[in-house]
């Protein structure tokens, strides 16, 4: 029985608008700092700082929905010659593993947020907050765990991945 979660559907979809928008403004920002550098010999001094902050975002923001559809990459040598019993055990033993450490990714990244925020770290150049980056990474780290969990009891995305992850 396929049992789908309209919330967790819209939840992941939410972080992947988001880790969309800072892929598009990260290509943007290399994109006019590879050009300045090179036409102008003027590169933008805030882009490595912009750059690093924006790869956490696409990164993390990319995590629930990647997860809710299944879209790791998966090498799946040993389920090709092993029984359909032994191999909903394997998938269950992965997807216990993957809630097990993104559990400890996101704990870790809730410690250090609130670690930046009481120490009011911030970028060299543009005094951007890294607890802000840290939250919503945190944030992320949770909706991949409900996603998790909901795999666990046989919840499925209604959202359609392309044929290419099939």
């Amino acid at each position: 029985m396929k049992r789908s979660s309209w919330f967790l559907d819209r939840l992941c979809l939410a972080f992947a608008i988001v880790a969309g928008a800072n892929l598009l403004l990260l290509a943007l920002i290399v994109f006019l700092d590879v050009f300045g550098r090179y036409l102008f010999n003027r590169p933008m001094p805030f882009a490595v700082e912009l750059i690093e902050l924006l790869v956490a975002v696409v990164v993390m923001g990319g995590l629930p929905l990647t997860t809710f559809l299944r879209g790791h990459v998966a090498v799946d040598l040993i389920e090709n010659v092993c029984s359909p019993a032994i191999s909903r055990l394997l998938s269950l033993f992965s997807l216990l593993v993957t809630l097990g450490f993104v559990v400890l990714l996101g704990w870790q990244c809730a410690l250090r947020a609130e670690d930046l925020a009481e120490t009011g770290i911030v970028t060299a150049i543009l005094g951007i907050p890294v607890s802000w980056v840290v939250y919503f990474a945190t944030l992320a780290s949770a909706a991949t765990i409900l996603t998790l969990i909901a795999s666990l009891f046989g919840v499925r995305s209604e959202i359609e991945a392309s044929e290419e992850w099939e």
